[in-house]
């Protein structure tokens, strides 16, 4: 039994999420800070867009949030992305389950993750879940199957 929740972003969560996304902003493609301007505007976005096609989750343990992950629906099945655990639950086993419950919620899709080359934890953790890597010049993509 999973100990986390993913639960879809809601308007009370955009300022943990903001505040958890500029404290690792370096994982990032996009690194520069997110103001509250920028948290609004983007919101609106996120509002008009169908949840099929992108969904935030709040990681949620208990009433606790701990972190962000999403999924983006690509051509060749779904892109994993926002991976970001508070530091304080970091080695505990918290983003095995969030891996699980993504790949439950996507089936036989396949699962991409695009990493920064400079994101040595990221490449470390989806290592261990054995999946497929391919290293361009930008960035080391992680997949659930061979292309």
């Amino acid at each position: 039994m999973s100990r986390i929740q993913l639960r879809g972003i809601t308007e009370d969560d955009l300022e943990f999420a903001r505040q958890i996304r500029n404290a690792n902003r370096d994982m990032f493609f996009y690194s520069k800070e997110i103001t509250e301007e920028d948290q609004k505007r983007w919101w609106k976005t996120y509002l008009s867009t169908p949840r099929e096609k992108y969904t935030l989750y709040i990681i949620w343990l208990g009433d606790k949030r701990i972190g962000t992950t999403s999924l983006s629906k690509i051509p060749d099945g779904y892109e994993f992305g926002n991976n970001i655990i508070l530091d304080e639950y970091r080695g505990c086993g918290y983003f095995r389950e969030v891996f699980q419950e993504i790949m439950r919620i996507v089936g036989d899709a396949t699962l991409v993750a695009y990493v920064l080359h400079t994101n040595s934890h990221m490449k470390n953790v989806y290592r261990k879940f054995s999946l497929f890597e391919y290293s361009t010049p930008d960035y080391v993509e992680f997949r659930t199957r061979r292309k």
